[in-house]
């Protein structure tokens, strides 16, 4: 009797449900080589993050803060050190405590006695903590940024568990190799800011209700809502996660399958088969979600209502408690919650700066500048900043989800559901300033991605593999090639790098993170008589005088004003070197109609008609005007 054959698909299919049935033991030789390949998926994700944390870390030690980072640090050591939220960023405090924490041991100098720290200046306070009050930035900016590649490195981790109980062990390790070589996820990963946590939390708290859906028990409830307070705690977007649960808390309702219930761990579940007894578990279940989340926020605030420990008049706070009642109805909500004092007072503070800070702000797209932006920005984001060999293997993946060659149709719809409402809210969103407010939807794309190359894999055609195996070579080589300068990274339909900023600029390439590499590049130059007095003119929150830059600066678009900068009244003489940010140059922040600025935005239009002397990190660009 004829034995059947041993399967050749190294990447085994999907596993919701039994395991598959075992294959007779296999020839000597061919028992070796088969052993070497779990021994290798065992070891490979290791490598892989190991890889990226070795990439992430080098590609943030030569640049300067990004335009926010320094706000966030400060505010981060501020919670820890002084217990006052008065510094009310436009997030909660969770990853900035997170990123605060090496500094503690540090005990960098901030000072309660600062006058920017009485009127809650959150821009002066951060000014004066990394570049005025004896702090080593650098070192402080480090230090933050390796506990933001390690939340990174779990976002990776969470793809690859998701991907391996779903696909099984290649795939995921498929899925931890797009996200370990994602331009976007090495570009944010390490910056001290809130896209890559909040990809992080959204990701792990919806797979914990996921989890509840399948099987409902006390301790999923208890992690899902707790995994649900931790991600409000960290970017206010997720606040979808409460919608989207209950959406898909009622089509489990709906569907005909019995509901594995227990509450009790002591206790068998018990499979719920009517209807009504499913409806009342599910309500159950978000009542708990919603309860704990609740306690998980105020505890993260210390369980006190008032944002500042201190009730002096100088204190910002009294401007929130006294804040205009707006006419938004999430603004009247957050005001109401403030009246009844339900949600600690520093949230409901940063909460009205995001509602406010989101209204009609200056975009740039594809060359055209608008008031507002686009409700297909993000569409024309993630095309122009997505390596195409990605795109290639996620529409292999999108054909093979549909046609349910891995995964059935029902769970990759719950699995695509968060996607799809992302992408919804993003098309109505106003602040059109980075590609990095999507980055939530990319853990759920990578698993997508990698069930397509499971599919070609699996179907065995030899042309198949090998195209697929070029396409991951060509991630890596995409990752390798822009090394360090991830943040301005685009794809061959925008000309790369290079040409990114001719259709996009702000976080998308230009974001003030430039500063080392165009002193290093003007220091190279010190002998050159034709850089001897530059004119620099910079986008970002850090220090020109701290990076020892020249004091000949052109107004640029920066939250404190420089002293050193000079409005030009007359044109600037033929061959002055002029170094200036890409989002300057697109005069993105500029007021159009101000006659005062005449010359300066006729300078920037004489620029851009003119090739570079250079390109600094693809941020900065020197040119010799002419």
């Amino acid at each position: 009797m004829a034995s059947p054959a041993v399967p050749e698909d190294p990447l085994p299919a999907a596993r919701l449900g039994a395991p598959p049935p075992a294959a007779p033991p296999p020839p000597l030789a061919a028992g070796r080589a088969e052993g070497l390949l779990p021994l290798a998926l065992r070891f490979l994700p290791l490598l892989l993050l190991a890889g990226y944390a070795l990439l992430a870390v080098t590609s943030v030690r030569e640049k300067s803060a990004t335009f926010d980072e320094g706000i966030h640090l400060a505010a981060g050591y501020s919670y820890w050190r002084l217990q006052d939220y008065r510094i009310s960023t436009a997030h909660p405090p969770l990853a900035f405590e997170w990123a605060a924490l090496p500094l503690l041991p540090l005990q960098p100098r901030l000072d309660p006695a600062w006058p920017e720290w009485a009127r809650a200046d959150q821009w002066g306070v951060s000014r004066r903590f990394l570049y005025a009050a004896g702090n080593d930035a650098d070192r402080l900016l480090f230090r933050a940024r390796s506990m933001m590649v390690v939340l990174g490195a779990v976002l990776a981790c969470a793809v690859w568990a998701l991907a391996r109980r779903a696909l099984g062990p290649g795939p995921a390790c498929v899925a931890l190799f797009l996200a370990c070589l994602s331009p976007e996820l090495l570009a944010h990963g390490p910056l001290v800011t809130t896209d890559v946590p909040a990809a992080l939390v959204f990701f792990a708290a919806w797979c914990a209700f996921l989890a509840c859906l399948r099987r409902l028990t006390g301790t999923r409830a208890l992690v899902a809502g707790a995994l649900l307070g931790v991600a409000v705690c960290v970017k206010f977007t997720t606040l979808l996660l409460g919608p989207a649960c209950a959406l898909l808390a009622a089509v489990r309702v709906l569907r005909p399958e019995a509901w594995p219930v227990g509450w009790r761990p002591w206790a068998a579940p018990v499979p719920l088969r009517a209807r009504r007894a499913r409806a009342l578990h599910a309500l159950a279940l978000l009542l708990a979600c919603a309860a704990v989340a609740f306690v998980v926020v105020w505890a993260v605030y210390g369980f006190r209502y008032a944002s500042s420990p201190s009730d002096a008049p100088a204190d910002s706070t009294a401007f929130w408690r006294n804040y205009p009642a707006g006419g938004g109805l999430l603004e009247r909500a957050a005001l109401a919650a403030r009246d009844l004092r339900l949600l600690p007072e520093g949230c409901l503070n940063s909460f009205l700066i995001v509602l406010r800070s989101g209204a009609d702000r200056p975009a740039f797209l594809w060359g055209e500048r608008r008031q507002g932006g686009w409700w297909w920005y993000f569409g024309a984001t993630f095309l122009l900043k997505t390596p195409l060999p990605f795109l290639a293997l996620l529409l292999l993946g999108a054909v093979a989800v549909a046609q349910g060659k891995l995964v059935p149709r029902g769970h990759a719809a719950a699995f695509l559901l968060p996607v799809a409402l992302y992408a919804l809210l993003c098309a109505t969103a106003k602040m059109n300033i980075g590609h990095r407010h999507i980055l939530a939807v990319y853990p759920f794309l990578f698993v997508v991605a990698a069930a397509g190359v499971a599919a070609v894999w699996r179907s065995g055609r030899r042309e198949a593999r090998i195209a697929v195996l070029g396409l991951l070579a060509w991630v890596a080589l995409e990752a390798a090639l822009v090394h360090p300068h991830y943040l301005a990274y685009f794809n061959q339909v925008a000309g790369g790098p290079d040409g990114g900023w001719r259709y996009l600029v702000d976080s998308n390439l230009d974001w003030g993170q430039d500063l080392k590499g165009l002193k290093a590049w003007l220091d190279e130059r010190r002998g050159d008589p034709r850089f001897a007095d530059p004119v620099v003119c910079y986008f970002g929150s850090a220090s020109l005088d701290y990076y020892g830059l020249p004091r000949r600066r052109l107004p640029g678009y920066t939250p404190i004003p420089d002293p050193a900068t000079v409005l030009p009244r007359e044109p600037l003489p033929p061959g002055t070197i002029v170094a200036v940010s890409a989002t300057n140059l697109q005069a993105v922040y500029y007021n159009e109609q101000n006659p005062r600025l005449r010359v300066l935005l006729e300078l920037f239009a004489r620029l851009r008609g003119q090739p570079p002397l250079a390109k600094i990190g693809y941020s900065i660009f020197v040119y010799e005007v002419q």
